[in-house]
Parts: structure tokens; C-alpha cells; sequence
């Protein structure tokens, strides 16, 4: 999905838990995050969107998942 959407023109940043599982390496910014903890404040930026795919049902807490997206995202974002 990252990379279709880089081929779309959309400037993507990657995350997963372990760089390892994050099959094109080198193709798009990566960043690991735990995304059970407070990821939010180590990424110094702010996001139009944030897309989880197949992720929600791995989660310890979605609810404090999707706080810490909503400070990841810019005005308007989504």
C-alpha cells in the first residue's frame, strides 16, 4: 500500500515494529514505532493522513492508538 501510494504522488512515511517486516526497504522513508506506546512525540512532523491497514486488531488499546494518530495529524487531516 505505501508504495502505491508513492506511485500515486503522495509523500508516504512507512511504519512498522520491526524494520525486518517492512518488505521495500530503502524505497520510502520507515520509521519503527511501537504503536501501543506514545509514538506520536518521536515523529517530528505532521501528517494529512494516517492510514492503518490490518493493524487495529493487534492492538493492546485502539483507543489510545487512535489519540496518538490524532496528534499526528495537521489541520483538516484525516
Amino acid at each position: 500500500m505505501s508504495l502505491r501510494l508513492s506511485d500515486h504522488g503522495y509523500q508516504v512515511t512507512a511504519s512498522d515494529l520491526f524494520e525486518d517486516s517492512f518488505t521495500p526497504r530503502g524505497e520510502l522513508p520507515f520509521v519503527t514505532l511501537n504503536l501501543n506506546g506514545e509514538f506520536a512525540d518521536r515523529l517530528h512532523q505532521r501528517f494529512d493522513a494516517v492510514i492503518a491497514l490490518e493493524l487495529i486488531e493487534h492492538l493492546e488499546n485502539p483507543h489510545h492508538f487512535f489519540r496518538q494518530c490524532r496528534q499526528l495529524l495537521g489541520a483538516g487531516g484525516i
